[in-house]
């Protein structure tokens, strides 16, 4: 298998699985995870017992057993309630689910994260405040983030389609008139651009590659803002969205509690820090929006839309 866990390697012995290798084993082969497991992989599951495995325990480990395992990992799972976690794995596409190429795993952070999201966190019934989601990435156990840093040059060069915010404004950025240069000032300024990447910009093949595990076309956008920036004020989308943040830090606001779509239903916000390599998820319908966290001059993420509305 192109990505199997390591415990299924050819050339590995007694004594090296004795040791563990737990690294590896967050990147394990989905396969591993998902279906019914042999001895060896039945060792590989086990050895995750260092992190909370009870969300994709297999059918034929016990429950017993899976409940032994313990959450070590920095990683905010969960903003909401855990008990009201639901099986959705038969409404998700095979693609995501086999994730044959990594390119999840590499936004999750994690084989591990994926499978409890995609276990637990993802579904039409699911549009509530309790299911945003907030992954931290661990620079020492989680796969590198797809993406790090920001490229502004570039996109200014390649994308003839960027758009000027300040809470809401909408300005199309002209370049006979604003050079590089000013466009940087207006960010420095406390200005913001969306740029929607298409093809020519240095992260087209980026939404490519999440565009062929999907399966469907997907609206990816870089938000680039200066210091106390707001590029939108408080809203909500039409479709469910992953945030990656690529630089800097971002204070989001997001609806606590209430009904999706309906902000007079709304009594109490949470706030969330998204710091470089975190991803977020946000059920459509639900209210936000971010600012530029205090201390830094220059904060950018990128929004993956899920057209298809789930």
């Amino acid at each position: 298998a192109e990505r199997q866990c390591y415990y299924c390697l050819p050339g590995v012995t007694d004594a090296d699985k004795s040791k563990g290798k737990p690294q590896q084993l967050q990147q394990a082969y989905t396969r591993c995870i998902s279906m019914k497991v042999s001895s060896c992989q039945l060792f590989a599951f086990l050895a995750f017992s260092a992190q909370d495995v009870t969300s994709f325990a297999p059918s034929t480990v016990s429950s017993k057993v899976a409940s032994t395992a313990t959450s070590t990992s920095p990683s905010s799972l969960w903003m909401g309630d855990e008990s009201r976690a639901t099986d959705n794995r038969q409404d998700i596409p095979q693609s995501v689910l086999l994730d044959m190429h990594g390119t999840l795993a590499s936004l999750f952070g994690s084989d591990h994260k994926r499978a409890s999201f995609y276990t637990h966190q993802y579904g039409a019934d699911k549009r509530t405040p309790d299911n945003v989601v907030h992954l931290e990435r661990d620079p020492f156990m989680d796969i590198p983030s797809p993406v790090k840093g920001f490229d502004a040059k570039s996109l200014y060069e390649t994308n003839d389609w960027i758009s000027l915010r300040i809470r809401g404004s909408r300005d199309a950025l002209d370049k006979n008139a604003m050079s590089y240069e000013a466009f940087g000032e207006y960010i420095q300024g406390g200005g913001s651009a969306i740029v929607p990447i298409i093809e020519g910009d240095y992260l087209f093949k980026f939404r490519q590659d999440l565009e062929k595990v999907f399966s469907e076309s997907l609206s990816v956008n870089v938000y680039h803002s200066g210091p106390k920036a707001e590029a939108l004020t408080e809203h909500y989308d039409a479709y469910s969205v992953f945030v990656l943040q690529l630089e800097g830090e971002k204070t989001w606001t997001i609806q606590a509690d209430g009904q999706a779509e309906d902000l007079n239903s709304i009594t109490s916000w949470k706030t969330v820090t998204m710091r470089e390599g975190d991803l977020m998820f946000i059920p459509q319908g639900i209210f936000h929006y971010a600012q530029t966290a205090e201390g830094f001059g220059v904060s950018t993420h990128v929004t993956i839309g899920l057209q298809e509305s789930s």
